[in-house]
């Protein structure tokens, strides 16, 4: 079992920008990214402007995908706090209810620091010098804003 850091580089409110989230273990044993491009994160968030705490979601939307496959292997997540925690944490709930493992793991919301082998990573691949695991599509996104609004 490992304690794995997630952290963003580009802001999911920062609409000109890509984003990027990367969930890394402290000895790199376990690493995953999922990038999200600028153009479709600006028609995600303006098409979907009447979802309450869009960008909110679209954060946790992506931390969800970057983290799913791997559950089994996490005793605990220290999650950068680019939005509310209270709403991390509500999220987070929400998007992995049914996977039972998900709420074994330990949750911590806090600032994860500039020379985090995390921060870095998620660094390298916002500034394309390295390539995400994972190119987030509008189906993704969209298959759990829906689920949200049910």
């Amino acid at each position: 079992m490992k304690e794995v850091e997630i952290d963003i580089s580009g802001r999911i409110d920062q609409k000109s920008y890509d984003s990027v989230i990367v969930m890394l273990a402290e000895d790199e044993s376990l690493e995953n990214s999922v990038f999200l491009k600028s153009e479709l994160k600006r028609k995600v968030l303006n098409r979907n402007k009447d979802i309450k705490d869009v960008v909110e979601k679209v954060h946790c939307i992506m931390i969800y995908y970057c983290a799913k496959d791997y559950l089994n292997e996490i005793s605990e997540m220290k999650i950068c706090p680019d939005c509310s925690s209270i709403k991390i944490n509500h999220y987070l709930k929400f998007y992995f209810k049914g996977l039972k493992r998900f709420d074994k793991i330990k949750k911590r919301v806090k600032e994860i620091s500039h020379a985090s082998p995390c921060h870095k990573k998620a660094l390298r691949i916002f500034r394309g010098k390295e390539k995400p695991k994972i190119i987030i599509n509008k189906e993704m996104i969209m298959k759990l804003l829906k689920e949200d609004r049910k």
